[in-house]
């Protein structure tokens, strides 16, 4: 269980009343072209347990390459911490940070490569030792200029 849910510090805690609890995922989302990814709470169906509040969140992620977490603030007094097969836990949306909106998103399953690993390497553990990391995108995006992690036919 602790490798599946991990607690966070009482000092990170906004609310001393709300435990903040972070589940790792197995996705991971990059991009080759500047796109926002934000995650956003459930808001068009009904959770079956109001005793948390996901925390949202957004990031480039051309300049930074981590895998997605669900960060949740639970509120013991509220009731037990349930979550439904199947039920959304949060959704995702992309978003242009240079211009329009774009027209559509492609999703593609990609190899894990020598790149790519190297980039997950450097943000490892980054929020988990430091909060306020965005200012470390930044640099992140200079780093990673001219590495492309995708090389897709047309």
């Amino acid at each position: 269980m602790q490798e599946l849910v991990k607690v966070e510090p009482k000092s990170s805690w906004r609310d001393l009343q709300a435990v903040v609890i972070q589940i790792p995922s197995p996705y991971l989302f990059f991009a080759d072209e500047p796109v926002v990814m934000r995650q956003d709470p459930v808001q068009l169906s009904t959770p079956s347990s109001h005793s948390w509040r996901l925390i949202p969140g957004k990031f480039n992620i051309y300049d930074w390459q981590r895998p997605m977490n669900w960060a949740v603030e639970w509120y013991p007094q509220a009731g037990d911490f349930i979550i439904k097969a199947g039920e959304p836990m949060y959704y995702l949306s992309f978003e242009n940070p240079e211009g329009p909106p774009p027209s559509s998103v492609d999703l593609i399953e990609c190899e894990l490569t020598p790149e790519l690993e190297s980039r997950l390497k450097q943000t490892r553990g980054v929020t988990a030792i430091k909060r306020g990391v965005v200012p470390l995108f930044a640099l992140a995006r200079v780093k990673r200029k001219n590495l492309k992690f995708l090389s897709v036919e047309s």
